[in-house]
């Protein structure tokens, strides 16, 4: 519950991000816009699990009826299957993506650096650039990879899980939702404790 209350922070971090390594993103806007397409659909399969299981427990089950279980039980292995499927085409999209631009920006960070004056190689040491064009890049990529998906990904669970809460029953949806505001309240301030005492570690 804790990245709700970071939402804004991290929507700014990452548009920052996203405009300085937009270039190098656009050779493969195909895969990225595969990746974002095929991202709802994923998340959509995840949240009718719970619906056919709430179906065949409300329906079958009380009836005894052993065809009316097996279909549905068939259907959600169907579904889970196809979620899984379509998850993993999202991640392999997202990390050919991520791997390209981290590629192209390694090739053009490594062209500047051999092009540099002496002055230049003689202020940097070999391990501050080594680190620029190593570390610095997979970090980027780390945060291409799992902070832009993971934030899509998470925003669109949760619209669409409380969709399907008030769609199931929207009396007991509004009970558990009026619970959240102290949820995330807690969530901010153990939130802000950790941080605290990580920066203090750090020091």
């Amino acid at each position: 519950m804790n990245y709700l209350m970071e939402a804004p922070m991290a929507v700014a971090g990452m548009s920052s991000l996203l405009s300085r390594i937009g270039p190098y993103l656009r050779e493969d806007g195909r895969k990225l816009f595969s990746a974002a397409a095929v991202l709802p659909l994923g998340v959509g399969l995840g949240v009718v699990q719970p619906y056919l299981l709430k179906v065949t427990l409300d329906e079958y089950v009380p009836k005894g009826s052993l065809g009316g279980i097996l279909a549905l039980g068939g259907l959600l292995i169907f579904v889970l299957g196809l979620e899984f499927t379509v998850r993993g085409l999202h991640n392999f999209l997202i990390e050919s993506v991520v791997l390209g631009a981290c590629c192209r920006l390694r090739v053009e960070a490594h062209g500047r650096v051999l092009r540099a004056s002496s002055r230049f190689h003689q202020t940097w040491l070999p391990g501050a650039l080594m680190t620029r064009l190593v570390t610095d890049v997979e970090g980027l990529g780390a945060g291409l990879r799992n902070g832009l998906s993971l934030l899509v990904s998470s925003a669109l669970t949760i619209v669409a899980t409380l969709a399907a809460m008030l769609l199931l029953d929207w009396r007991l949806s509004l009970i558990a939702l009026g619970a959240a505001p102290a949820v995330l309240a807690m969530s901010h301030f153990f939130g802000r404790r950790m941080r605290a005492q990580q920066a203090a570690d750090q020091r």
